[in-house]
């Protein structure tokens, strides 16, 4: 009985640690949306519950999310919410060479959308910048890295 308990827990650990091993080569990240920022005129616009990030005032407003890059490459992004669209851009950390995906857009329905993919040049950096509409909402991003 007891070699068997040995066994059993030597095979749990085991899977455990596979499964670890998984998990470390995902090279996607998912970010709240609140990480991010209105312009300066309409950040008033904007309230934020659990992560998502909500646009009350009567006219379009701006809100962007920087996204970490571990290294230069072609990356694309999905996110969520509703009557929101959104880009990826990319540039250098001077703003030098940039590269801009199509607006996509999420209609009055909750839903998800993909942005087209952006080259991020080696160091450089990456912002998904989205327009939310009047009682329009962004609840999450998710992105290549």
């Amino acid at each position: 009985m007891k070699n068997t308990i040995k066994y059993v827990l030597t095979l749990a650990a085991a899977a455990g640690a596979l499964s670890l091993a998984a998990v470390s080569n995902v090279s996607a990240h998912g970010i709240a949306p609140s990480t991010g920022y209105g312009n300066m005129s309409g950040v008033s616009c904007f309230t934020v519950s659990a992560g998502t990030v909500s646009n009350i005032c009567s006219g379009y407003q701006n809100w962007e999310v920087p996204l970490m890059v571990d290294s230069g490459g072609t990356k694309g992004a999905t996110y969520g919410g509703r009557d929101v669209s959104c880009q990826l851009i990319a540039s250098s950390q001077t703003g030098g060479s940039p590269s801009y995906s199509n607006f996509t857009a999420i209609g009055s329905t909750t839903g998800t959308a993909s942005t087209s993919t952006v080259v991020v040049p080696t160091a450089g950096r990456m912002v998904l910048d989205c327009s939310v509409a009047p009682l329009g909402s962004l609840t999450n991003v998710n992105y290549s890295n």
